[in-house]
């Protein structure tokens, strides 16, 4: 698409680097460029992880970085494949983004923090001056981070409808204590996930919170199964509303007899194996009822999970407080 491509920047989205690309081109909106060489819309969110602009900036760089680190440094890639098996999908690497991207993720219209384009004001200011432009940080759009730890300052969300790089002169927010905790202990749980492997990690994590909350096969069917999840909506919903998780939502306050947690529904449904949630709720959802030992245990990697099965028999336990 180009003849030129410049060096990814530390930690800068492949999206910027094609954008810096299509500057160096003249084309006055990139948008217009991309819909009519490509017949679709440019970068709008960082959820769409993939698109076939970044193909061959991929093939470009492939001589000189490989590819998994490109991904792993340069996109979104890594954290919406969380849950995705290679083994599921077409055997090319290509086939497989494709298939990423395609991937219908349950609750996402939820999730706020992958739906525009966030960066930190005082990283942009430092980057004119150290790179002669400011530009997007691939960390700085995981669904999962909120703050910039460098500055310790909240991301901001770009409100311009047409994609350009970060704007100079916004003014930060401080970011909490309690925001910079949850940022890093989500950071944690995803970096503890990723040394398992693909395949059991859906798993282990929907078999230990069965385990931890007693969700057992068929227990919506049951009045007091009724009533238990309806106490576990009240305790996640108290949750999600602190100040430091509910801007990781859309929504301005979580109800547990409201969507997405309904009394018949919910929690049941986000585990249930043939459901597969926005990553996101899966890491709320850890954070928020197993503990730091739990974690430690249930995504040990030197435990064999080959056997264990997805669901629980049902039983009689009152939810811990």
């Amino acid at each position: 698409m180009f003849n030129y491509y410049p060096a990814p920047l530390p930690d800068e989205h492949l999206a910027s680097v094609v954008y810096r690309a299509f500057l160096l081109t003249y084309y006055k909106e990139i948008e217009n460029h991309i819909k009519s060489r490509h017949k679709q819309s440019f970068f709008d969110e960082p959820i769409t992880c993939w698109v076939p602009a970044y193909e061959r900036l991929i093939h470009h760089f492939s001589e000189f970085i490989p590819i998994d680190m490109l991904l792993k440094r340069h996109s979104n890639v890594m954290d919406y494949g969380m849950w995705a098996d290679k083994a599921n999908h077409k055997s090319t690497l290509a086939e497989w983004l494709v298939a990423l991207i395609a991937t219908n993720w349950k609750l996402s219209l939820h999730v706020a923090t992958d739906k525009g384009w966030r960066y930190c004001p005082e990283c942009a200011n430092e980057e004119v001056t150290q790179y002669g432009t400011s530009y997007w940080h691939a960390s700085y759009q995981r669904f999962y981070q909120r703050t910039c730890p460098k500055h310790n300052t909240l991301l901001i969300t770009n409100s311009s409808k047409k994609f350009s790089l970060p704007p100079l002169g916004s003014a930060s927010i401080q970011a909490s204590t309690e925001e910079r905790e949850v940022d890093k202990q989500l950071a944690t749980i995803v970096c503890t996930l990723r040394q398992l492997p693909q395949r059991e990690r859906k798993k282990r994590v929907t078999c230990a919170l069965k385990q931890k909350l007693n969700i057992a096969k068929n227990m919506t069917r049951h009045s007091y199964n009724g009533r238990r999840l309806s106490q576990l909506h009240t305790k996640f919903s108290a949750a999600i509303n602190t100040p430091e998780i509910l801007p990781f939502f859309t929504f301005d306050k979580s109800a547990p007899m409201h969507s997405p947690l309904t009394s018949i529904s919910g929690i049941y449904q986000m585990l249930n194996e043939n459901n597969l949630m926005h990553p996101l709720w899966y890491l709320i959802l850890i954070q928020t009822f197993l503990t730091e030992e739990e974690i430690c245990i249930a995504f040990n990697s030197t435990t064999s999970w080959e056997r264990v099965r997805w669901d629980i028999e049902a039983n009689v336990m009152p939810i811990s407080a």
